[in-house]
């Protein structure tokens, strides 16, 4: 008895011979959603995280729309380069901390340094529903 045949078909856009969307660069992209993060979706896409920027910034520019955290791409969107069309945001499973040796802890530089830094991400921190 001869199998049974079905039709597959595999669908990706191209600009200028580039591919800017393909299946793969969806689940890219669902991965960086579900794991807040480039490194965590490349790990679990299984590639490095330097082709997986490759890809977001192919895409970025293909598509002319930002595919990644806020602060990779505020500059692109200053210029003019990029504009963010949609009110949408990923929540970040991650943390930043600021460490020094404790022996120079105390100096002015580094006190100011925080200072700005800690404003500056209260600048950019969405505002709660309160």
């Amino acid at each position: 008895m001869l199998a049974r045949l079905s039709p597959h078909a595999n669908l990706w856009l191209e600009r200028d011979e580039q591919v800017v969307l393909s299946r793969w660069r969806v689940r890219l992209l669902e991965a960086i959603e579900e794991t807040g993060s480039i490194s965590g979706a490349a790990k679990r896409v299984g590639v490095q995280y330097r082709l997986a920027w490759d890809r977001l910034e192919e895409m970025e520019n293909g598509l002319g729309v930002a595919l990644a955290s806020k602060p990779l791409v505020a500059t692109a969107i200053a210029q003019g380069r990029l504009v963010a069309p949609f009110d949408i945001a990923v929540g970040q499973k991650f943390a930043y901390y600021l460490v020094v040796p404790q022996a120079v802890a105390e100096r002015p530089a580094v006190q100011a340094f925080r200072k700005w830094l800690l404003e500056e991400a209260k600048a950019e921190e969405p505002e709660r529903a309160g």
